[in-house]
């Protein structure tokens, strides 16, 4: 089952891999960061479907599987899934896109006025925004965010199958 959680996992990170340079190619990590914003809630969808996804295929191929061994398998393709990823947006913003931490500064200090801050609030809020848009923590980030998705994936969708 293990082997399968894997696979699964490759080719949810793949289609991250995938969703995040189009994302980087159409704009939304440069000129238009302010819908990059939503882009990058959207994308915790993808491996979430392909957790659910695995897990259904883990019931066909393996027959009835308790609770237990369902969630097991979701957290493991989530658990893939998060480190492949991670490791994509690390180089991806290391090597794609290394100025993502300026776009998204210059773009804080456009909305710093709009949203009544003084000067020194949109200064402070640029360097803490600097240094979680590095590459480092969009790694972690993106590693968290599979995390959480895919766990809660995995919760619901051992119950929605073990049901069946």
């Amino acid at each position: 089952m293990l082997k399968l959680a894997m696979k699964f996992g490759l080719y949810a990170a793949g289609l991250f891999a995938v969703y995040k340079l189009v994302d980087f190619l159409i704009g939304f990590q440069t000129e238009y960061v302010s819908i990059g914003v939503m882009s990058a809630i959207s994308i915790f969808i993808v491996p979430t479907l392909f957790t659910y996804q695995g897990m259904k295929v883990s019931q066909q191929r393996f027959g009835p599987l308790t609770y237990v061994q369902l969630l097991g398998q979701g957290l493991a393709i989530t658990v893939a899934a998060g480190i492949i990823s991670g490791a994509y947006t690390y180089l991806h913003f290391i090597w794609i896109n290394p100025g993502f931490a300026n776009y998204v500064v210059e773009y804080l200090g456009t909305q710093g006025p709009e949203l009544n801050l003084t000067q020194e609030e949109i200064r402070l809020l640029q360097v803490r925004e600097r240094e979680n848009y590095e590459a480092s923590g969009q790694a972690i980030r993106v590693l968290a965010g599979h995390g959480f998705t895919g766990g809660l994936m995995s919760l619901v969708g051992a119950l929605i199958l073990r049901r069946r």
